[in-house]
Formats: structure tokens, sequence, C-alpha cells
């Protein structure tokens, strides 16, 4: 019509034509999805596997803290005091140990010095953690056998370079000894087995006249 224009009609089907997917077949496939990605996941180190660390500190703030800090590459034991933490050190035996130097009952000083005096402990590395900075301190630690003195408030990166290089040299140093253990003890077989060989010589020797 040249007056009232051109009309238009236009049908939508009500009908939605896309499949529908139910709920059970959404969890189906999620539950599928989170076991294939179990299966490619590299498996974690388990706990049991991390290094043993014992804290020795009386401020339950700063053994929060270093629980925080280390938790990820360490198993972590605690004690409130120094008598109380040498007993654990004595019980567990553990990698290495960070302890306060200013605490109730037995200072830092008298717990680095009471393990390193110990047959036991004497190998474990000690770190002391304090307050005074002084050089007379530090020469007081050091005295008394730690291997690192960190001053409050320490750096964490510091702290945790520190712990590695400890380890790390203590895990060096029981390679060689038990290579020079297994290397003497392969000697001493040696010259057991020459030894035997002459024994044995000597009598078929003596045997022979006596015939």
């Amino acid at each position: 019509n040249p007056d009232q224009g051109t009309t238009f009609f236009l049908e939508f089907p009500i009908q939605n034509k896309s499949p529908l997917v139910s709920q059970n077949e959404i969890y189906e496939f999620t539950e599928l999805k989170e076991q294939e990605y179990s299966k490619t996941e590299e498996p974690s180190a388990t706990k049991n596997e991390l290094p043993l660390l014992l804290i020795i500190e009386d401020n339950a703030d700063v053994t929060y803290y270093l629980q925080a800090c280390l938790q990820d590459q360490y198993q972590i034991q605690s004690s409130r005091n120094g008598k109380k933490g040498i007993e654990i050190a004595f019980e567990l035996l553990p990698d290495i140990i960070i302890s306060d130097v200013m605490m109730p009952v037995m200072d830092g000083f008298e717990v680095c010095a009471t393990l390193k005096e110990d047959e036991r402990t004497n190998h474990i590395p000690i770190i002391l953690l304090t307050a005074k900075a002084t050089s007379e301190d530090k020469l007081a630690g050091l005295e008394n056998g730690a291997d690192a003195y960190l001053i409050k408030p320490f750096d964490k990166a510091e702290l945790i370079i520190r712990l590695n290089k400890l380890l790390y040299v203590r895990e060096i140093l029981k390679e060689k000894y038990s290579s020079t253990l297994i290397s003497s003890q392969a000697k001493k077989g040696s010259i057991e087995n020459k030894l035997d060989t002459y024994i044995e010589k000597v009598e078929k020797i003596i045997l022979s006249h006596l015939e």
C-alpha cells in the first residue's frame, strides 16, 4: 500500500533447539576433569621427607612468625624454654635448631653449649636469634658453639639462606664421612683377607712338614 508503507512479519521458534545439559552431566564432567588433573599433577614432597627444625623461643609471636615463614620447607617442633628445648633435641635429634638467647629457665648460650658438648647433638647446626647486638654477645654465642648469630628484627631472606647453607654443609660432611668410613672398612677387609690367605699358607707349610 503506497500510503501505509511496507509491513514485515517475523516468526521466532519458542522451542530451544540447542541441547540441554543436565546437572548430573555437569557433575560427571567436572569430576572427570578433576581426576584427569590429579593424575598429571606432580607429586609433592610429604612432610616426613622435610628436614626437622626445632625452634626454642619464649615469645609466641616470634615462634608463630618463624613457623609461618618456614612451614613449607621444614617439619617444625617448638619449645618455650631452653631446658625443655634440650630435652626435645635429645629425643628427636632435629636437623637444625633456631634458639632465642634471652629465655626463662635456661638461656640460649647455655642451650647451645649443652647441645654442642653432647655427642648425640654436637653435629646439629644452631642459629641464635637475639636482640643483643653487641660484639661481646656475638662472640659469646660463637664461643658457646653457635653456627650463626642473627639480630632481631632479622631479615627473613637471610634466615632462610643461613638455614639452607648450614644444612648443605652438614650434608656434604655427612657424605664425606660416610665415604671415608666405607673406604676404611673396605681397606680393613682387604687386609684381613690377605692375612687370612697368609695364615692359610703357613698352616699348609706346617702340615706338609708334619707329614
